[in-house]
């Protein structure tokens, strides 16, 4: 999978043949060699993390807000590719609907996928919402934490089915406070 869903996320498929499709967001690839630090919401983005090595960085939108970055990692049997979204939590809106949001995104990237199993994050500072889906012979995870009640991270893994417990423990290590 590519890390070019951006458009994806914004675009979707409007269901009325009359209206066009949205436009992509504005997006600027950064060139970050090292660390990350994402100036608004102190988020680090490390070049690697739990044996996943960054291999995209990209600014959404005009006000350097809303970052994506895609990560790879895994054996060659067992590559994993795991994209994060970074967005401003929008005013009033529930983990409920941002997750819903992040979930429908990956649907139609992934339209052919069918739920495994869901599960959540009780937590004050940190709630949350996880999906995993199966799509052929791939398992597709979303996940979404609202960080502070003003930043949602957004995370969206992909792996081959047959990995999965190989895959789990680098997924915990690098996506910690989920269960796995």
């Amino acid at each position: 999978m590519k890390n070019f869903l951006i458009a994806a996320l914004v675009a979707g498929l409007l269901g009325c043949s009359a209206m066009p499709p949205a436009a992509a967001p504005e997006t600027t690839p950064l060139g970050v060699t090292g660390d990350y630090t994402h100036e608004a919401s102190k988020f680090v983005f490390p070049a690697d993390n739990a044996g996943f090595h960054r291999v995209s960085l990209v600014q959404r939108g005009p006000d350097a807000t809303r970052i994506t970055a895609g990560y790879s990692g895994g054996t060659p049997r067992c590559l994993t590719v795991v994209t994060l979204y970074l967005d401003p939590a929008a005013p009033g809106e529930r983990v409920d609907d941002a997750f819903a949001r992040a979930s429908g995104a990956a649907l139609r990237a992934h339209p052919s996928a069918i739920l495994e199993g869901k599960d959540e994050r009780n937590s004050e500072a940190y709630p949350g919402k996880r999906a995993i889906f199966i799509d052929g012979d791939k398992r597709v995870e979303v996940g979404l934490l609202r960080v502070k009640n003003a930043w949602d991270v957004a995370h969206r893994a992909v792996y081959p089915v047959q990995c999965a417990a190989e895959v789990r423990e680098l997924l915990g290590n690098f996506l910690p406070g989920w269960p796995r």
